[in-house]
């Protein structure tokens, strides 16, 4: 996820057709940048970059709901042991956005790591210990080291905040599958505790 944008041969259309009205808020042309001062234009890039990146990672309203699907499936999926299934549901989720038939790799990770935060932080004694019994991994592969990194950083809170961090630890898909252990953890711990299926659980509070 980059924290800034630079101006370059190339760059694509679609990311110009985002840019632009963004650097209009600040009074900026792309069309007549010859008396924009350089150092002028890289801050508001940098601002740019940062309200695209959280577009793109705290989808609202419809994109929020097919993210939220799309993780219950393949939290359901992990949690029956049917982990073939669940890795299809996240592979098939593209990393832009395309038709909007499907959620993006980022929206589905924003949704996670709010959800997160908010479980974990807000919630005294939700899945307080999260024993590997529930799911939480060992970390022994790249998707665990997230996962367990993901829970600790959720435990204050700040998982969310951590975003860029995360993003460049471990990479898109990668964090994506730790997102989704760290949610089936949280899942499997509740559904123990509260005698109801994982995919009630899911059901009702991952949204």
């Amino acid at each position: 996820m980059p924290s800034n944008l630079e101006l370059r041969p190339g760059l694509g259309a679609a990311v110009l057709a985002e840019i632009a009205p963004l650097l209009a808020d600040e009074g900026i042309d792309l069309d007549n940048l010859e008396r924009c001062d350089p150092q002028r234009l890289q801050e508001a890039l940098n601002r740019a970059a940062e309200r695209i990146n959280l577009a793109r990672f705290t989808p609202v309203g419809e994109a929020r709901s097919l993210a939220a699907s799309r993780l219950r499936e393949a939290v359901d999926a992990f949690a029956a042991g049917e982990n073939e299934a669940g890795r299809r549901v996240l592979a098939r989720l593209p990393a832009e956005a395309g038709d909007g038939a499907e959620p993006t790799v980022s929206a589905c990770i924003g949704v996670s790591l709010g959800l997160l935060d908010d479980w974990l932080s807000t919630m005294p004694g939700t899945a307080a210990d999260l024993p590997d019994a529930h799911g939480l991994p060992s970390a022994g592969d790249d998707a665990e080291r997230a996962a367990v990194q993901i829970v600790a950083l959720a435990r204050r809170g700040e998982a969310l905040a951590t975003l860029e961090y995360l993003v460049s630890e471990h990479g898109g898909k990668t964090l994506l599958f730790g997102c989704v252990m760290a949610l089936n953890a949280v899942a499997r711990a509740w559904s123990a505790e509260s005698d109801q299926s994982v995919a009630r659980v899911l059901f009702d509070r991952l949204r």
